[in-house]
C-alpha cells in the first residue's frame, strides 16, 4: 500500500473520530450551559423547597441573565413563589419572595393596568415603595410596595380598601391617570 493511500485512510478515520467526539461531547460543552428551572409546577404563594428546582442544559442564548444560579438554590429554599411558575421554566430571584416580607396582614397583590397610568418613573423595580397620585391635581392616593413591574401593568401590595379607592379614582370624570413615583428610601440622599 502506498503511503499516500495509507495517509488518506488515516485522515478519514481521524476525521470520523473527531466528528464523533464533537457531536458526543464538544458541541454541548461549548454551546450549552446549565440553568435552574422548576422541577414541577409551582403556584403563586407556594413555599419553595430545594426539591422544587432542577438544572437543565440549555443553549447559552436562551438562559436568563437574571436567572437563579445553581449555587443560590439553597438560599431560595424557604421562599414563596411570587407568581405561577410552570414545570421546566427558568427561575429568576424576582420570581420568589421572602414569605415574611410578602404582604402586611390583610394585604393582597393588585394590578394597576397600563390604561390607568398617566406616568411612572422608569427606575421603579419590584420591591420598591412608590407614591401614587391621581391626576389631574396630583391628589395623593398612598404609598405602596411594587410586587411586579411590566410594560402592561404594575402590581402593588395593598389593602382591599386602598385598591377600591384607586378603582374609584379611575372611574372619576376628571381622571387622567395615576402618577407613580419611586419613594425615597431611608438613608438615600434626596435628589431633584
Amino acid at each position: 500500500m502506498k503511503w499516500k493511500t495509507a495517509a488518506g485512510i488515516a485522515l478519514m478515520v481521524l476525521s470520523i473520530a473527531a466528528m464523533y467526539v464533537w457531536e458526543s461531547f464538544g458541541r454541548e460543552a461549548l454551546t450549552m450551559t446549565e440553568a435552574v428551572c422548576a422541577a414541577r409546577d409551582i403556584s403563586e404563594g407556594d413555599a419553595v423547597t430545594a426539591g422544587a428546582f432542577r438544572t437543565l442544559r440549555l443553549p447559552r442564548g436562551a438562559v436568563l441573565r437574571a436567572g437563579l444560579s445553581s449555587s443560590a438554590i439553597s438560599l431560595a429554599a424557604g421562599m414563596t413563589a411570587a407568581r405561577d411558575i410552570a414545570e421546566n421554566q427558568q427561575i429568576a430571584l424576582s420570581d420568589l419572595r421572602d414569605p415574611e416580607e410578602a404582604f402586611a396582614d390583610g394585604a393582597s397583590q393588585y394590578v394597576i393596568p397600563q390604561r390607568w397610568i398617566f406616568s411612572r418613573s422608569s427606575s421603579i423595580a419590584e420591591g420598591d415603595d412608590v407614591y401614587i397620585y391621581a391626576m389631574p391635581g396630583a391628589e395623593p392616593v398612598g404609598v405602596f410596595r411594587t410586587m411586579r413591574c411590566a410594560e402592561d401593568a404594575v402590581e402593588i401590595a395593598c389593602m382591599l380598601e386602598d385598591y377600591v379607592g384607586i378603582c374609584e379614582a379611575a372611574k372619576g370624570e376628571t381622571f387622567e391617570g395615576l402618577l407613580i413615583v419611586k419613594a425615597q428610601r431611608k438613608g438615600e440622599e434626596k435628589r431633584i
